[in-house]
């Protein structure tokens, strides 16, 4: 069959299912294409560009080898911690008189988002969230513009407020553990060495010492001497820190020299503190050594460190945001080698939570996927075009990595997990591109062209729709990176990460690609096809998709139905059926669990450490499944938490990369139940298996602890966020906030899946309250505060001065001798001084009483607040929420309390408009590329239907594996693949359009055009679809690791599973239909149009 004319249509060229199996389509058409300008620039100036590609290499592999690696993006959120100490205050004294007085300034702070404090003993905590993107710098002076302004109506006992900037990573890069043959005391020293030279590290941004002694001068006043003399705890303080000093008096001339003149009162050694004079009696001095004895001596222990059920000191190193890792890292490991070769014999250093190793690890891992994939890319390029052909478009690879990794320095951005997914995203379809170009070069040079006249002219035919397929998928991704929240700054690396490597490997396919096609490519030995009937008919497959293809554009309603007939029935049967429900944030393995433990409040280091013990006995039989156990007592893991003392105690669980995880029979697992019980088949035991075992143990009634609360965190891999079920409640009285709270959780805690169910007020710990009687101490001229005064030293001491040797600083505390905490009556001996210097018994200066106390006062946003929360485990947080509202439908609250959902609710529901709004945007951005390049509204509404079908293929993937919808993955895996899926619509649209330019007829046109695509078409989902196989099936080659080179199981990428998972069935599906749908609703709608406007198909040109 000759090309018909335009109006020359046949309906035998529908109906006739062989035509293209006997090879009558031929056409004589005339080629009239303009050179595309950059290729042209490039295959002219070929020699410059080799030169540019070479400097490209050398550039990109520098800024590899230089670009930070970490696990996790360093996340800039503009959160402040002011903290204002009040010593020895009631939680409800620090919620009067400072919390709420810094509040009242602080909520007017331009900017402000969110406002939140904890009232303690002893200080205030104030939590100030801005909004994102609002300069932190800013926002800290006017945050000390407004302390300023409220300073003077502060208790004169208050300290000043301390502004600190929260990274929201607080985990501590690494912990170094000190165990040994050594007294604790020694032990102590050299830590204290360690961490001093630690601290100097450039980029380090604290170091904390947690176990370990510490020494103090303690003076030791007797009271009844004090009282004999008529001398006050104060005066004595106060006589010590004057003469514990250096003064400068000034200079002196003496001839041509100035000398300085000083007095140099600092005592040298603590015998030194006994000879200083308090006060006369009765003309006599009175020294210190009269009325009190002197020691150097420990401090009262506040913390205690363990590893393994051994005693250590740790020191655990932070870093500051954006600074490197790796080379902070190495400092330490330098420093602790050192110390490790002086005291090998008496002390062992072991590295705990060494971040700088799991970055390393994982950062492998997710390479090894990257290699991984382009593995498996080339092989099918290889399969498909052959070794020559598949080299040309394999080296588009490496290129746009390289590329990719000088553009990601000059931004400043590392290379972390989130970056590293971006280029296994962009694998597959960074070669696109190359596919389409190449193919089509070594197409015209089969035809008997020139390299040069194939390079040019193979990349002029489909540059634009490359350009448009490319930006269309930019435009996809763009969105994102304006995704809200610490959520939303955590996943903007993947988009912008994912355009760099497109457009980079745009400009390979565009510039470099063509350049070493034209000076490389060799002319095959058989002659090729001379054009395109010969090419469609030369292939089986080719005539069998014509065949096919032909049928379906004979009957495109039947397509049609059963394209909306089994979108519909998918998503009928994911929701209906398999009912795997929503997630918010994907789970991966964890690395670490860490136990937190709430004694009572108030609760001594030594009841605390009984605690933590008898947890440690509950771990020890899994010891075997860990990597560490370490214990800290008295501490608490956040550094911004207002508590600390005693009462906080935390025990981390440390697990070995997963490579090294233990392989079991499955009746044998922490975790296994009665219908394991004859399973012998053996199974890796995973860091979940053990936390499960672990968590069941502590549920047990024999392993409670009366008044503690205990619960596990899990750190995993994502962005920082709030528990999946976290409930507010809000109200004037704690006790009322308390009995609420216990009601819900009875109605609540036997849920499936719900964990670590509590809330954050304490009401254990009775309180002595003294009242000042105000008339007795006006009588007896005595202030409320001389008497607060007193009464710190008497039971706490008071630190007055410091004794210094060298670079250390050792307090100087002064306190009465015996235990004035040993019980109430002891208070009453303490004596206050007056104005005149006469001694009043402080029992007839105030009244005592007991009552309840508070652990911690809470407000979110100024009222007092508290938090029930809750984890979810082997549930949805999402389903466990939508129980718990039901549940909690008809709770009644009293009035003035009100109960708000926040978390990851609120969380989720930011994101979820968003990704509404971003798909919107992808949307229009897309249709106006489309269309700017179609100028047809017909073509680009045919290219905008294939998007539905991608989530076909979506929930078809989640039928498969029978997963739950991330809403943050898989809500970027739909948003991302609408622009992802029309590029086979716009490559194959544009040729059907080419090649009617060329005289072919609308069938032909559609036939030769889908089985001319189909190679191309097939080859660029594949190599996107394979390039995230190994996340898919946890596929890790390694070829260091022989005989286990291959390996499945990875757990580094388990996060993105979801969106890869997603990504690769989307295209899949909408790949497969595209090839039908395409072809068949263009000519559809080209018939629906001639017969709107009463004309043929044929006489349609410019749709």
């Amino acid at each position: 069959m000759s090309a018909p004319e335009h109006n020359n249509i046949s309906s035998d060229s529908l109906h006739d299912d062989n035509a293209s199996a006997r090879g009558k389509i031929e056409t004589e058409g005339k080629e009239l294409i303009t050179p595309f300008p950059l290729t042209a620039l490039a295959v002219k100036k070929f020699k410059w560009v080799y030169l540019l590609l070479v400097s490209v290499i050398i550039s990109g592999l520098s800024s590899y080898s230089s670009l930070p690696k970490e696990w996790a993006p360093d996340v800039q959120f503009p959160l402040l911690i002011v903290s204002t100490p009040f010593p020895q205050s009631t939680p409800e004294d620090v919620e009067n008189l400072i919390t709420s007085e810094l509040e009242k300034e602080l909520r007017g702070i331009k900017g402000l988002k969110k406002i939140s404090s904890v009232s303690s003993e002893g200080i205030s905590v104030i939590r100030l969230e801005f909004e994102l993107g609002f300069d932190v710098s800013e926002a800290r002076n006017k945050a000390r513009d407004a302390l300023d302004k409220v300073k003077a109506d502060l208790p004169a006992d208050a300290e000043d407020s301390t502004i600190t900037e929260i990274n929201i990573s607080e985990r501590p890069i690494m912990v170094v553990s000190l165990t040994g043959k050594l007294e604790m005391d020694d032990m102590t020293e050299i830590a204290d060495k360690i961490k001093d030279e630690l601290e100097i590290i450039p980029g380090v941004l604290e170091v904390k010492r947690s176990g370990g002694t510490d020494k103090e001068i303690q003076i030791y006043a007797d009271a009844d001497k004090l009282k004999y003399y008529g001398i006050s705890l104060s005066k004595m303080g106060n006589a010590i820190k004057q003469e514990n000093q250096n003064l400068p008096l000034g200079k002196i001339d003496n001839g041509p020299m100035s000398l300085i003149v000083r007095v140099v009162g600092e005592i040298k050694n603590p015998e030194n503190i006994g000879d200083i004079v308090i006060a006369t009696y009765k003309g006599v001095p009175i020294y210190v050594r009269d009325v009190a004895q002197i020691s150097f001596t420990k401090k009262e222990l506040t913390t205690l460190s363990r590893l393994d059920s051994g005693a250590s000191v740790s020191i655990s190193i932070s870093k500051r945001a954006g600074e490197n890792l790796q080379l902070i890292a190495a400092n330490v490991k330098k420093i602790v080698e050192e110390y490790r070769a002086k005291h090998s014999d008496t002390i062992n250093i072991k590295l705990l939570s060494d971040q700088s190793v799991e970055v390393n690890a994982r950062i492998s891992d997710l390479e090894n996927n990257i290699y991984t994939g382009l593995i498996l890319v080339v092989a099918v390029l290889m399969f498909f075009m052959g070794i020559v052909n598949a080299v040309f478009v394999g080296i588009a690879v490496p290129l746009s990595m390289l590329m990719s990794f000088l553009v990601l320095r000059l931004m400043g951005i590392s290379l972390n997990f989130v970056v590293l997914f971006g280029l296994i995203l962009g694998l597959g379809m960074l070669v696109d591109n190359a596919i389409v170009i190449v193919e089509n070069i070594y197409r015209h040079f089969q035809m008997g062209k020139t390299r040069k006249e194939s390079a040019i002219q193979g990349v002029s035919e489909v540059a634009y729709p490359v350009i448009s397929s490319t930006l269309t998928t930019v435009a996809a991704f763009f969105p994102l990176i304006y995704m809200p929240g610490i959520v939303g700054q955590f996943i903007s690396y993947l988009p912008k990460t994912v355009i760099i490597t497109l457009l980079c490997s745009l400009f390979v396919a565009l510039f470099f690609n063509p350049v070493i096609c034209a000076t490389i490519m060799k002319r095959p030995k058989k002659a090729g096809p001379a054009n395109e009937i010969e090419i469609v008919n030369s292939s089986k497959v080719y005539r069998i998709y014509m065949n096919a293809l032909r049928a379906c554009l004979r009957h495109p309603l039947i397509l049609m139905s059963v394209i909306i007939v089994s979108f519909v029935g998918l998503i009928a049967f994911y929701i209906g059926v398999i009912k795997a429900g929503v997630e918010f944030f994907p789970k991966d393995e964890p690395s670490e669990a860490v136990i937190n433990i709430s004694a009572p409040f108030g609760t001594n280091l030594a009841e605390s450490d009984r605690i933590v013990r008898k947890v440690e006995e509950i771990i020890a039989p899994y010891s075997e499944y860990t990597a560490s156990i370490e214990s800290n007592i008295g501490s608490s893991r956040s550094s911004s938490s207002a508590g600390g003392g005693g009462d906080n105690s935390y025990i981390t669980i440390a697990f070995p990369e997963w490579d090294r995880w233990k392989v079991k029979p499955k009746n044998q697992h922490p975790d296994a139940s009665t219908d394991d019980k004859n399973n012998t088949r053996e199974e890796v035991v995973k860091p979940t298996a053990v936390i499960t075992a672990i968590r069941e143990d502590l549920k047990k009634p024999e392993n409670q602890v009366a008044g503690a609360d205990i619960v596990m965190e899990l750190s995993r891999s994502g962005p920082p966020g709030g528990k999946s079920i976290e409930m507010e409640i809000s109200g004037p009285d704690l006790t009322v906030l308390k009995e609420i709270s216990e009601q819900i959780k009875a109605r609540i805690y036997n849920f499936k899946g719900l964990v670590n169910l509590k809330d954050d007020l304490q009401l254990t710990r009775s309180e002595i309250v003294l009242s000042p009687d105000r008339e007795s101490i006006s009588a007896a001229g005595i202030s409320a505060a001389d008497i607060s005064r007193e009464l710190r030293t008497a039971l706490s001491g008071t630190k007055v001065s410091s004794y210094r040797v060298g670079k250390d600083d050792y307090d100087i505390v002064v306190r009465y001798t015996g235990n004035f905490r040993e019980s109430i009556d002891s208070i009453n001996s303490i004596y206050v001084y007056n104005v005149r210097g006469e001694p009043v018994a402080l029992s007839d200066l105030i009244k005592i009483e007991s009552q309840a106390s508070y652990g911690a006062i809470r407000h979110k946003d100024r009222k007092r607040t508290l938090t029930l929360s809750a984890d979810a485990e082997g549930a949805t947080g999402a389903n466990l929420l939508t129980q718990v509202r039901k549940e909690l439908s008809d709770l009644e609250l009293p009035a003035g309390y009100t109960l708000r959902y926040g978390g990851e609710d609120e969380d989720r529901g930011e994101i979820q408009v968003f990704l509404m709004r971003a798909f919107i945007i992808a949307l229009l951005l897309i249709f106006l590329i489309i269309l700017w390049d179609f100028e047809s509204l017909i073509m680009t509404g045919v290219i905008m239907l294939t998007i539905p079908l991608s989530v076909m293929g979506v929930v078809l993937g989640l039928i498969i594996h029978a997963q739950p919808f991330s809403i943050v993955m898989g809500g970027i895996a739909v948003v991302s693949l609408a622009g992802i899926v029309v590029n086979n619509g716009i490559v194959m649209l544009d040729y059907i359009k080419y090649m009617r330019s060329k005289g072919y007829n609308l069938i032909d046109s559609i036939v030769i055009t889908g089985a001319l695509r189909l190679r191309p078409i097939f080859l660029t989902a594949s190599t996107t679809i394979l390039g995230m196989m190994p996340l898919l099936f946890g596929m890790d080659i390694n070829f260091y690791r022989f005989p286990n080179i291959v390996v499945f199981g990875a757990g580094s990428g388990a996060i993105w599973r979801p969106l890869a998972n997603a990504t690769a069935y989307g295209l899949l599906i909408s790949t497969l239909i595209t090839l039908f749908f395409i072809p068949t609703m263009y000519y559809l709608l080209v018939r629906v149009k001639a017969f709107v406007f009463k004309t043929t198909p044929e006489e349609i040109h410019k749709y």
